[in-house]
């Protein structure tokens, strides 16, 4: 609650015969309730906070057929082996910068789609990376929306544009609002089941 450097997050449930956990609660700086991420949501930012632990699955839509026709056979399901990330922080055109690099471990746990994994796995990578890219520029958006910086990118603006971040430390998310970030995931596959 005191950190200037982002904005606090705590799980949200629903109670009544069976306690389900709904997703992530996202506070504004003031401690009220600002957004709601859903699992889904809530999985990307635990790998964008560098808090994943464990194997993560995800599913993904990727558009194998040529189009951006995102139905159900085209859908790939895969675990979150781990994930290194380094962020590069500067301050340019009156915004903060942040360029996350992140190189992401998969192993391919369902594929409903005929593909060349032999031949063709570089290419598989780059889909993924690349479906992922807009999955996490999303989430981002949505935070920022919501005056809420659940990743504390703040913390780098302190340590790497103090002189800036000193402007801007009473009121972090409306300068992290006006942000801009980038992420670039870089996927490899280390598995691809056992059935060829």
């Amino acid at each position: 609650m005191f950190e200037k450097g982002g904005t606090p997050l705590l799980a949200e449930i629903n109670s009544g015969r069976s306690v389900k956990v709904l997703g992530t609660a996202l506070l504004n700086k003031g401690g009220k309730y600002a957004a709601l991420l859903e699992p889904r949501d809530t999985m990307l930012l635990q790998m964008l906070r560098n808090q994943k632990q464990g194997e993560t699955s995800l599913t993904l839509p990727l558009p194998v057929n040529g189009g951006s026709n995102h139905i159900a056979r085209d859908r790939l399901s895969f675990l979150v082996n781990g994930v290194n990330r380094s962020v590069k922080t500067s301050y340019r055109n009156n915004r903060f910068q942040f360029d996350v690099k992140m190189k992401i471990r998969i192993s391919i746990t369902e594929r409903l789609f005929l593909f060349d994994m032999e031949q063709d796995y570089r290419k598989m990578e780059q889909m993924i990376s690349e479906e992922l890219r807009k999955e996490f520029a999303n989430l981002v958006t949505k935070c920022q929306e919501s005056g809420t910086d659940p990743f504390g990118f703040g913390v780098y603006a302190r340590a790497y544009e103090y002189e800036e971040w000193k402007k801007v430390q009473e009121d972090w998310p409306a300068a992290f609002a006006r942000a801009d970030v980038r992420i670039v995931p870089e996927v490899s596959i280390i598995g691809d089941g056992v059935i060829k």
